[in-house]
């Protein structure tokens, strides 16, 4: 957040009945804000200096959303596989037979293994990996969908 006029400043925001006060000591501020809920919408309430009470410009507002995976697929995009975790091989089996890209990465987010398939089988082999977890990205014509595999 950039304030603009003469510091010290402090400004008020807020989300629903709550608000909370902050006197930065720059006219930059950088705040950690931690939601209690997957969505939080806040509000920028009051910003003052020693001129007095300073105009809020908008937007004025911030939306948090937390994201803890990607959508999933369509159903005829759904995917069954395993075993997981595996000691290697990972079997997949989608509901029908169409053109997909998938992909494997390893914890660094580096590229091991990849193809392009329009079957609805694939294996993955993982024998040579060591343990750890592996992130199997599919993308397919109506979406992209990602899924742990832990590998021991």
């Amino acid at each position: 957040m950039k304030l603009e006029g003469s510091s010290p400043f402090n400004y008020r925001y807020g989300a629903g009945n709550e608000s909370f006060q902050r006197y930065p000591g720059k006219s930059i501020d950088s705040l950690l804000i931690r939601p209690v809920s997957d969505v939080a919408e806040y509000k920028l309430l009051e910003v003052r200096n020693s001129c007095g009470t300073g105009k809020l410009q908008e937007p004025s507002t911030f939306r948090i959303e937390l994201i803890t995976a990607t959508d999933p697929l369509p159903a005829e995009e759904q995917v069954v596989f395993g075993p997981n975790p595996t000691n290697g091989m990972v079997e997949l089996r989608f509901q029908s037979p169409s053109d997909r890209q998938l992909t494997v990465y390893n914890a660094s987010g580096v590229a091991l293994w990849n193809v392009r398939t329009r079957s609805d089988r694939a294996s993955i082999r993982l024998t040579e990996q060591p343990a750890g977890i592996y992130l199997l990205e599919i993308k397919g014509k109506k979406g992209t969908a990602s899924y742990r595999i832990l590998k021991n």
